[in-house]
């Protein structure tokens, strides 16, 4: 599978700490995680149900400056809520959220980015399980499903932080939402971002500086 733009906006957007173990939920050929590692100085624990994907990702990691922050599990989130006992600190996912009618031919990426594998309702159900009391999340969904995630956070006693709405490029509507959430209320802070400036792969100011320290053709 492919680096996709929503895996690198929501790493590189999310507030994650410099300590402490975290969890990338789905992590498919590792990138969220190996953001994490960039960003943090913690243990990331990655889970992937996907097997091939699982072994990309565990490929990946043992080629980054750090395999020994990693724990790759190759467990479905919803078996792996019922078997560990362990809580994080902070809680990342880059979710399937395609339908059935959207998704590629291909088996692995199917079920990858298919939203019956990991409904929103698990997903948001399981971080509330899995979070640390001062614990936090972030997650990326379409924008048309914003009211539905607002509803599941605040069932599951959690508070959103800040949302980014992104477009696509200017005049289009947004496309995206991202969501950062916890145990802890806070005033919510909202910021928008326009990804490309109308050609294509030709990028905002805004995502160029938001993402540069992941992308080496931002550097040079």
């Amino acid at each position: 599978m492919k680096v996709g733009t929503d895996s690198v906006l929501l790493g590189a957007w999310a507030n994650m700490p410099a300590t402490g173990n975290m969890l990338d939920i789905g992590t498919g050929t590792g990138v969220l995680a190996l953001m994490a590692a960039q960003k943090s100085k913690g243990m990331v624990t990655a889970i992937e149900p996907d097997r091939p994907s699982y072994f990309q990702a565990s490929e990946n990691f043992s080629r980054s400056p750090w395999p020994e922050r990693f724990n790759l599990i190759n467990i479905s989130l919803q078996d792996f809520v019922k078997t560990d006992t362990e809580r994080f600190s902070f809680i990342i996912s880059n979710p399937p959220f395609h339908s059935e009618t959207t998704t590629p031919p291909d088996n692995g990426r199917k079920n990858a980015r298919n939203s019956r594998s990991l409904p929103p309702d698990i997903l948001i159900g399981s971080i509330a399980t899995l979070l640390k009391p001062d614990g936090s999340a972030a997650i990326i969904y379409p924008y048309s499903q914003i009211k539905l995630l607002e509803d599941l956070i605040n069932q599951n006693g959690l508070f959103i932080s800040r949302k980014l709405l992104v477009r696509p490029i200017p005049g289009k509507d947004f496309h995206r939402i991202l969501l950062h959430f916890g145990r802890m209320r806070a005033d919510i802070i909202t910021g928008e971002l326009i990804i490309e400036t109308g050609k294509r792969h030709h990028y905002s100011n805004e995502y160029k500086a938001l993402t540069e320290p992941f992308y080496l053709f931002f550097r040079y």
